[in-house]
């Protein structure tokens, strides 16, 4: 929910999009888009849409969430299993429809929004982050982890991931490390050395972590 600027109408959706799209990142400002309105837009208090864009390549969850960090966008969107609902309302016991349309599409200089390199400039954020938090040899010690498993050979990736975790769980379990950014770096390393389910990837290196912490790999 966005507040409603001052004389903007609830009922015209153009004019809705153009008064929070200056609050998204800038390459989305004039580039073209759907707009649609959520169920709750003209009922609930702000301005609620669904803005549709046409990204230059493929992104992640977690891209998409860097990006729009301080932006009025709900996360929720973007993970790995969240349902979103697009249908109009129904309206029962006589209540009408604010809106007389609820979909509008709107022309922009722009076909396509550029994405920038975020994945490289995440990875870098939670790299550094993980390494300033150890202590002694360990940023060698864990640095020596994430290449094992990024050189990883296929059919070999989840038994290495999940030993790999252990062993960072163990650095974890004695305080040089946190836990946290440890178990990110090294699901990064593993999509880099081509792992392809990314929920499966998670789950490793969080059992991984769990059993290395808990002194029992």
């Amino acid at each position: 929910s966005v507040p409603v600027p001052s004389g903007t109408p609830l009922h015209d959706l153009a004019a809705c999009s153009r008064a929070v799209v200056p609050r998204l990142p800038h390459a989305f400002r004039d580039a073209a888009r759907i707009v649609t309105a959520t169920a709750g837009h003209g009922i609930k208090p702000g301005v609620r849409l669904r803005l549709w864009y046409w990204l230059n390549r493929p992104t992640t969850g977690g891209e998409l969430l860097e990006w729009f960090k301080g932006c009025p966008v709900d996360p929720a969107i973007f993970r790995a299993v969240q349902p979103n609902y697009t249908a109009a309302p129904l309206f029962s016991f006589g209540m009408a429809d604010p809106l007389t349309a609820r979909l509008a599409m709107l022309p922009g200089g722009d076909g396509e929004v550029k994405v920038p390199g975020l994945a490289i400039l995440s990875s870098v954020r939670v790299a550094r982050s993980a390494r300033a938090s150890m202590a002694g040899d360990q940023p060698e010690r864990f640095a020596g982890l994430t290449r094992v498993v990024r050189n990883a050979p296929e059919g070999t990736r989840h038994n290495t991931l999940f030993w790999a975790a252990c062993r960072a769980g163990e650095m974890a379990r004695e305080g040089g490390i946190s836990p946290e950014r440890a178990e990110a770096e090294l699901v990064h390393a593993a999509m880099e050395g081509g792992a392809k389910n990314r929920r499966n990837t998670e789950a490793t290196a969080r059992e991984g972590m769990k059993r290395g912490m808990g002194g029992s790999a």
